[in-house]
């Protein structure tokens, strides 16, 4: 046995031991009645970012490349468990299939990016598309999967550790989460400032170019679910997408339709672009595909909290975020009882730039009062976290503070 297959028969071995927990089925049974607007213990979840990078990665010590991918996932996954949230662990190992793109990313266009910022720094992306009344280069997309690649991918891994972790191969189209965000790809094909200027300058060719994306990703979404490729693992709802009545991620790579599942969206780069034209120019062609899907989720790190009536009109959303950007009680005020808020507190103010355990009590506090005066749920979801300082304990104390608070 080399190496690379002893690192990881080892993490496996003991992800197969944290997956068989009971807490797990405890976490999925809270996170379903939660989702199902179930006055329960609002759920803590901190999502993987930059700390993973941080103080994860230099563990890793596999050389070949998909194992040291695995190895990675498995390190985060005890980590994880180290924290002490709401996450579940799933009792199994998953991983991409290897999907073939026309060219470069989900639209065939090749974003300019200006590489001269800091090494971990900002990037500036200059738009991809020259003129917005032509889309000519941009390409249709077509689900494809490479089979063969795939299939020597999953035979490696379980070959290595398939008789402790099963292997499963997630089949979910790429153009799903942010390979399918529309307002993502709009950034990248038109810059910021030139989808802005787009409103005004050119709304008929951005109304074109929005419904070539629409129908694109519909085509994309109806081809996999044809070819069975959507299962339980193709949830996605920036939590643990359990909820009563729908089967969750526990049941691995079983098919299913859209029907069935979770769906995110998001609309950062239209943080500073009003309702009126968020709709007009984003909302309206993000619906018919959001309502494939059995529930959805909204909204990542802008601020939704002029847009809540908006997003009303979407007939199966279920969570809308908060982030650091947002004033929650503002937001709280208008969810009410009629979804969950998936509240994101700042994680510069609270983990990134040291550690005050009386600051972070206060934050936490706060908005639990202001969900709490509203009769709105709402979960923690600690996410962005581009830096804990090296320190691995933030996290679990941060863990243990938001416990005590939202279990007082």
């Amino acid at each position: 046995m080399n190496k690379d297959t002893r690192i990881l028969r080892e993490l496996a071995a003991r992800i197969a031991e944290i997956s068989s927990m009971d807490i797990m089925d405890e976490r999925r049974q809270l996170w379903a009645a939660h989702n199902a607007l179930k006055k329960v213990r609002a759920p803590i979840y901190i999502r993987d970012g930059q700390w993973s990078s941080e103080i994860i990665a230099p563990l890793c010590e596999c050389e070949d490349e998909l194992f040291r991918q695995t190895e990675l996932y498995l390190r985060k996954m005890k980590y994880q468990f180290e924290i002490g949230d709401d996450f579940v662990i799933e009792k199994y190992i998953k991983f991409p299939a290897v999907h073939v793109l026309p060219g470069y990313g989900p639209w065939g266009m090749v974003p300019r990016m200006d590489m001269s910022g800091a090494e971990g720094g900002c990037n500036k992306i200059h738009a991809a598309l020259d003129d917005i009344a032509d889309l000519s280069a941009m390409k249709i997309p077509e689900h494809r999967i490479d089979e063969r690649q795939t299939a020597l991918n999953h035979e490696k891994l379980s070959d290595a550790v398939g008789d402790i972790l099963p292997v499963l191969v997630e089949r979910t189209p790429y153009w799903s989460r942010w390979g399918g965000d529309i307002s993502t790809h709009l950034g990248y094909l038109l810059g910021i400032d030139g989808l802005m200027w787009a409103i005004y300058d050119h709304p008929d060719d951005l109304h074109r170019l929005v419904a070539f994306m629409r129908d694109g990703i519909l085509k994309a979404h109806a081809e996999a679910e044809a070819a069975g490729d959507f299962t339980l693992l193709s949830h996605e709802n920036q939590s643990m997408p359990y909820i009563e009545g729908l089967p969750g991620p526990d049941g691995g790579a079983v098919q299913t339709g859209r029907s069935r599942l979770w769906v995110f969206y998001a609309a950062q780069e239209f943080a500073l672009i009003s309702p009126e034209h968020h709709k007009e120019f984003l909302l309206d062609y993000q619906i018919p595909i959001i309502e494939k899907f059995a529930y959805s989720s909204y909204g990542c790190c802008e601020d939704l909290s002029r847009k809540i009536d908006m997003l009303r009109e979407i007939k199966n959303l279920r969570r809308i975020a908060v982030s650091p950007f947002s004033d929650e009680r503002t937001c709280a005020e208008q969810l009410g009882g009629d979804y969950i808020a998936s509240w994101r507190p700042s994680p510069s103010a609270t983990v990134c730039l040291g550690f005050d355990e009386e600051n972070i009590r206060g934050i936490l506090m706060k908005a639990k009062k202001a969900f709490e005066d509203n009769g709105c749920l709402y979960d923690i979801c600690l996410k962005d976290v581009h830096t804990i300082g090296r320190d691995c304990n933030r996290l679990i104390d941060f863990t243990r503070i938001a416990r005590e608070v939202v279990e007082d």
